[in-house]
């Protein structure tokens, strides 16, 4: 494996999550023989909070990066890959604090930026029960709808684009100096679906890393409003950061048609928590529609910005 590799984590009030998962993920990483720095980028949630962060920083020889904010995960990634490789890391695992790797999987994964280093590549993420989580998706692109590869039988010549997971993605130098990292403005989800996209138009290759996997406890460091509820954030950006995609990266035809089918796919997106939820937490609904009405601003505004630039491409 080539050496320079870093783990990089976001931290947002998951300070127990770090204590459990990344302790035992550098710990795993060491015993392997596999040397690894760690880069914790902790946004601002409490005084008390950052306190802990500090502690384990001290404790297990981690580099804290506190931007005085919470800057989003897009955001706090790239501040701790820009840090790893101003540092001179030539590989970056960005790893969610709820989730943890062994030493082999760890290996593995960096070993296939060994072999091409336009890789941008994920494991196969498994839930602590065992159950497949993330093995490869897809995003629909008739009407913005993201699945997993193993429902592909279902939707036979469906056009699609596949994307890797941002809970544990590796980052090469290549990669990041081709892409620049994250979108910062989609703030939380939807980012790793557009780097993906991004980086396979930069002539990068996505791959899920069978030989590889990390277990995560699937929104661990997101509140849930029930036994499958998830949160308001999680529901807010969800249907926003659909939109905000498409205004980024497809064209007006494209885009007018994921308008419309927004009240569709806004309440499937609602319904991965279940019905339960509505009546626990009535408010999911409601951060689910403002965030398909500010996607649709966003939508809109890029329409506007086009017709702008059109017209100074032909009073030039």
């Amino acid at each position: 494996m080539e050496s320079g590799t870093t783990i990089a984590v976001v931290n947002y009030g998951s300070s127990e999550l770090l204590a459990r998962n990344l302790v035992e993920t550098q710990a795993a990483a060491t015993r392997s023989g596999i040397p690894v720095s760690v880069i914790v980028c902790d946004n601002l949630s409490t005084d008390a909070e950052a306190s802990v962060v500090r502690g384990l920083a001290k404790e297990h020889d981690w580099l804290v990066l506190e931007p005085g904010e919470n800057v989003g995960f897009g955001a706090g990634a790239n501040l701790a890959a820009r840090r790893a490789f101003a540092d001179g890391a030539q590989n970056v695992v960005v790893l969610n604090p709820d989730a943890r790797m062994t030493g082999d999987s760890l290996a593995a994964l960096v070993a296939h930026a060994d072999v091409d280093r336009m890789t941008l590549a994920s494991p196969v993420i498994r839930t602590p029960e065992g159950r497949v989580w993330f093995e490869g998706a897809d995003l629909y692109l008739s009407e913005g709808e993201t699945r997993g590869v193993v429902r592909r039988d279902r939707y036979p010549g469906a056009e699609t684009a596949s994307w890797i997971s941002g809970a544990c993605v590796l980052l090469t130098r290549e990669i990041f100096e081709a892409t620049g990292g994250f979108d910062p403005e989609y703030f939380l989800y939807w980012e790793d679906v557009d780097l993906s996209w991004r980086a396979e138009r930069a002539g990068a290759r996505l791959v899920v890393a069978r030989d590889s996997e990390a277990v995560h406890d699937a929104g661990g460091t997101q509140q849930r409003t029930g036994a499958r509820g998830k949160s308001r954030t999680y529901y807010y950006f969800n249907t926003r950061n659909r939109l905000l995609f498409a205004a980024r990266n497809l064209p007006e035809s494209s885009v007018r048609q994921w308008l419309r089918a927004t009240p569709r796919v806004s309440w499937a997106i609602l319904m991965r928590g279940g019905r339960r939820q509505l009546i626990v937490d009535p408010g999911v609904v409601w951060a689910a529609l403002r965030g398909a009405w500010r996607g649709r601003a966003i939508a809109r505004a890029s329409f506007r910005a086009r017709l702008g630039a059109d017209d100074k491409k032909y009073r030039a």
